[in-house]
């Protein structure tokens, strides 16, 4: 299984910024966990929206994890909708607030097929084994995806401290 992280670009015109912590331990955690990913930096390259499609339309991958602050929900819908473009059957993971913050909207809005709330770095290993193994996602703490078109929330993660 192969996995595309991508860090969006909230403010394209702005100066480029560093990479954001919190999906950088989600890349190590998915590093750790021995899965096969790529980095797709939209801050840093600042693409157009040509050069994203073909980008996406060249890169192989099965798994896509993505998120940012809510905020950024346009980019994140317009995202979804490149990628389900190209790769139809690649699944999609949003994290961060654009998903705990409007689970419901993010999912029937959106192409975006699992919302992970809470800290990343530990549900993502869980989520992408359920997803390699093809297993139940309702063992896994921390997620929300849609099931006969109702939004299904698992049970929370625990907080870290």
């Amino acid at each position: 299984m192969k996995i595309l992280i991508i860090n969006i670009a909230l403010r394209p015109g702005s100066e480029k910024v560093m990479f954001p912590i919190g999906l950088g331990y989600v890349a190590t955690a998915i590093e750790r966990a021995g899965f096969d990913f790529d980095i797709y930096d939209l801050d840093a390259l600042r693409p157009t929206e040509k050069q994203l499609e073909k980008e996406i339309e060249e890169r192989d991958f099965d798994v896509v994890c993505l998120g940012c602050m809510v905020t950024g929900y346009r980019h994140v819908k317009k995202l979804a909708e490149i990628i389900k473009k190209h790769k139809k059957d690649a699944v999609i993971i949003a994290g961060n607030s654009v998903a705990s913050s409007i689970p419901e909207t993010l999912l029937k809005r959106t192409k975006v097929d699992i919302g992970v709330i809470g800290e990343g770095d530990v549900t993502i290993v869980e989520l992408l084994k359920a997803i390699e193994n093809k297993t139940q996602l309702e063992d896994i703490k921390g997620i929300f995806f849609l099931k006969n078109g109702e939004v299904v929330f698992t049970k929370p993660r625990e907080i870290i401290m």
